[in-house]
């Protein structure tokens, strides 16, 4: 009876896992953190396949985010934020608004804002996110205190200030969502600008303090900004031009005369800093071919301090200063800051996830965050997420990436082909060694980069003709090669921990690779072995010392003694058609061989030569090359083959995968330890894309993270109510 209860038990658990695995999947577009929470919960309550799946998938998603929030009823269309970022109200299309509150310990709550007596529309929360509201559709100003107690309910008592403009709008019309209220950097005063009049509200006296109309030419506001004096006003409004569409002009409006000064006119995009100090302004032709113009002015005087250029005008944020900005969302962003001599520097862009590159996404007009720690935060239909900004050199921009052999260090080249940088997986890749890499012209294919079979050496070809060897653990160079024919097809490996082979035309050559001294010359030519007319021709590290494999596009697997400098027929494998390329495990056992055509996999077993597995087709019809493949041999002759969403598992014998992690989309395989325990994977088909690390035998640190991203967030009732997160344990998160 006990044994029955306890595998009814398990298999309610699998069942409920399963189940919030599917939904977690149902949701990922909508409603992300529920979705999270559902594939940690879903792991948690019972270990299955598609529950690992969905933590997985939610952990290349969006392991790198700083905090992501979600669950408003509706997409959402509008955010505001405290100046540290740790204070978010939402509003969505439907009129609701919410707030997200996140505490020092990087714990969350939210609660949704009540209904008032119109629809939300534009959302606040003051500097010091002290107090947040929101603009109502019939002109009410709609505010709380944000109570700093730990408690489920962070609203304070509810104010509401009549005396709004009538007739407020969304803005929908434009081709850029309109922000006219701003609140004042000390959090007393609420002024919005809206249908021709300005309105300004005191909040400690609860009243309007200003009505006043706008000039025609100022009165249809686009975003507006409290200056850094009392009185002053930074209006950015529309003017349609024929062929241009709306373009905005932005200047200072002083409320105590009804004075107006331009700053920029005709411009696509503008922002302002926090402190009211400095604006930057965006101005194209109309040409898409030709760059757009980018000005950072003095805001008091209107004189220009910088100028750049990019491909086009996107949106902008601007931290509290005017030194620093992000510029655009999703894959196309940049992140920039202005030296005091007026230069500006371009900086490395935090890591995406499906919020930055959802369509529609939109910059948060403030980099949040203070000193040298900057966050961007991006809105999107389905939620909000915040990054943290990488600062100068603190992220490897790299232009190729290879994981050594036992998954501790990653390896890259910047794309100037400058450096070399190291950085070990335990660090999350942080860090690191860098090494100049003297008179370097070539940057390497990530598959170029090689390691010894012990990760302690690395490889990667500098020049044309030569080819440097590094410790990895301090990047000093050790050895070096010459490559013979460096015109043709050039190849090069470890053939053990001692020696780097090297292949040109049809020779291959054996460099010391702790000096550059030349060990072994052998012509491939002059053994019988030449390259076919369109046929595949390489060479492969073999399992005995001084051996190669080679490759000349028939069905043998040719094998050479290379100190010898013979052919060893006796242990040549023929494998019955012909072969585009081979890989022997490190035991000496298994063969993993590559055919022809559609890339046909095999899995052979040796001594004797027979085939074990496949033909396995490439199983991705997306791929385009060995970027998008990675292979490793853990040990017993089970293989591993990552391709296109799938990353599988073999056993000698078996036809099926008998372990499979759905990745969740298309993505690019930079490598998988011998193993198989860590992967090097870039989610996505876009060049410039994330570069994640994770560890396969690890699924509770992905977890772990990911409750960090979400705040370690509580599921609401409405959220337990109408979905199947009525099955998540309380809490899914444990608290920090």
């Amino acid at each position: 009876m006990v044994n029955e209860a306890r595998t009814g038990a398990v298999r309610a658990a699998e069942s409920a896992s399963r189940t919030m695995a599917v939904a977690s999947a149902d949701l990922r577009e909508t409603d992300p953190v529920l979705s999270l929470m559902l594939a940690v919960g879903a792991y948690r309550s019972a270990p299955t396949e598609l529950a690992r799946d969905a933590l997985l998938q939610g952990y290349l998603g969006y392991g790198s985010t700083e905090w992501l929030v979600s669950g408003g009823t509706g997409g959402d269309t509008r955010l505001a934020a405290s100046r540290d970022g740790r204070v978010i109200v939402t509003v969505t299309g439907g009129g609701r608004a919410t707030l997200f509150v996140r505490d020092a310990d990087g714990d969350s709550r939210q609660q949704p804002l009540p209904w008032g007596t119109a629809y939300a529309l534009h959302p606040f929360v003051t500097p010091d996110g002290g107090r947040v509201g929101y603009l109502g559709t019939d002109g009410t100003l709609v505010w709380f205190d944000v109570v700093a107690e730990d408690g489920p309910e962070p609203l304070g008592t509810e104010r509401r200030l009549p005396g709004g403009p009538a007739g407020v709008t969304d803005g929908a019309q434009y081709d850029h969502p309109s922000q006219p209220l701003t609140v004042s950097a000390d959090g007393s005063r609420v002024a919005v600008a809206v249908e021709g009049e300005l309105v300004v509200w005191d909040l400690d006296a609860e009243a309007v303090v200003l009505r006043q109309p706008l000039d025609q030419e100022i009165a249809d506001v686009a975003d507006l900004w409290f200056g850094p004096q009392d009185g002053t006003l930074y209006l950015a409004s529309y003017q349609y031009r024929e062929g241009s569409g709306n373009l905005w002009n932005l200047g200072a409006l002083d409320t105590t005369d009804g004075s107006y000064r331009s700053l920029a006119e005709g411009v696509r995009r503008a922002g302002v800093s926090g402190d009211g100090s400095t604006a930057l302004v965006c101005r194209d032709s109309g040409d898409v071919t030709r760059p757009a113009e980018y000005l950072l002015l003095d805001a008091a005087t209107g004189r220009t301090r910088a100028g750049f250029s990019l491909e086009m005008c996107s949106e902008i944020a601007v931290d509290e200063t005017g030194r620093q900005f992000v510029v655009g969302a999703g894959s196309w962003s940049r992140s920039l800051e202005v030296a005091d001599d007026g230069t500006v520097e371009l900086l490395p862009t935090p890591v995406g996830n499906p919020i930055t590159e959802a369509s529609g996404a939109t910059l948060h007009r403030e980099l949040l965050g203070s000193g040298d720690v900057l966050s961007v935060l991006v809105r999107a239909p389905a939620g909000a997420a915040l990054l943290t900004l990488p600062g100068p050199g603190e992220e490897a921009v790299l232009e190729s990436l290879m994981l050594s052999p036992d998954g501790a260090t990653v390896v890259g080249v910047t794309p100037d082909a400058a450096q070399v940088h190291a950085a070990t997986v335990e660090s999350d890749l942080e860090d690191g060694q860098w090494a100049e890499r003297a008179g370097a012209t070539r940057v390497p294919e990530s598959q170029e980069i090689t390691f010894s079979p012990d990760s302690a050496l690395v490889a990667d070809r500098v020049t044309d003709d030569r080819i440097e060897i590094r410790a990895v653990d301090t990047l000093e160079v050790t050895g070096a090669a010459v490559v013979a024919e460096p015109d043709g097809d050039v190849d090069y490996m470890f053939l053990d921990d001692r020696t780097l082979l090297v292949h040109s035309g049809t020779v291959v050559e054996l460099w010391e690779a702790r000096a550059e001294r030349l060990r072994t010359r052998v012509d491939l030519a002059d053994l019988g072995i030449t390259r076919r007319a369109d046929r595949a021709f390489g060479v492969f590290r073999y399992v005995e010392p001084g051996h190669v494999a080679v490759v000349d596009g028939g069905p043998v697997i040719r094998v050479v003694h290379l100190y010898e400098g013979r052919e060893v027929p006796e242990l040549n494998v023929d494998t019955g058609r012909d072969v585009l390329a081979v890989r022997f495990d490190t035991e000496g056992r298994y063969l993993l061989v590559a055919r022809p055509g559609d890339a046909v996999w095999e899995l052979w077993r040796l001594d004797p030569a027979q085939r074990e597995l496949g033909p396995l087709p490439t199983l991705c019809r997306t791929c385009t090359g060995f970027e998008s493949r990675s292979f490793g041999f853990p040990g017993d002759g089970r293989v591993l083959i990552g391709m296109g969403d799938t990353l599988r598992v073999y056993e000698p014998g078996s036809p099926y995968a008998v372990e499979r992690y759905f990745l969740g989309g298309t993505g690019r395989f930079f490598g998988i330890s011998q193993d198989g325990t860590t992967l090097l994977f870039s989610p996505g088909d876009k060049d410039g894309a994330a570069v994640v690390v994770v560890r396969l035998d690890q699924p509770e640190e992905w977890a772990d993270r990911l409750c960090e991203v979400l705040g370690h967030r509580r599921i609401t009732d409405p959220e337990r109510a109408v979905t199947t997160a009525e099955l998540l344990p309380e809490p899914v998160c444990e608290p920090s």
